[in-house]
């Protein structure tokens, strides 16, 4: 194999490392500004107070869905009396309705108690 040959071998073997060590340098390059840009998020979120706004909305919500999750659970242990299965009168919503509030004030004062 002649010198000019070996050179020019020598060159496209060089050029071919150079290309694939800059291409890795260039992928961690951007994966370390994707992990310090997490950082940074992440470090804004901490150091920027929440707005009254976030707040009201977050516990807002927090409330709904302990309110939903309690009902759940309190309508897992009511039982209707029978009449209320096929309610006929007036009389007979009012007495329903009246069963179902003081079924749910002795349960929440029974959870109460367990909970203190």
């Amino acid at each position: 194999m002649s010198t000019f040959t070996q050179v020019i071998l020598g060159i496209l073997t060089a050029v071919v490392i150079l290309t694939a060590a800059g291409g890795g340098l260039i992928y961690l390059n951007s994966k370390a500004e994707e992990q310090k840009f997490l950082f940074l998020a992440n470090l804004a979120g901490k150091l920027i107070p929440k707005t009254r706004e976030q707040i009201a909305y977050e516990n807002g919500t927090q409330a709904y869905n302990e309110a939903v999750h309690t009902m759940a659970d309190f309508k897992k242990a009511y039982r209707k009396p029978e009449q209320c299965f096929d309610i006929q009168d007036h009389e007979t919503r009012i007495f329903c309705a009246n069963h179902f509030m003081r079924a749910r004030k002795r349960w929440e004062a029974k959870q109460a108690k367990k909970a203190g």
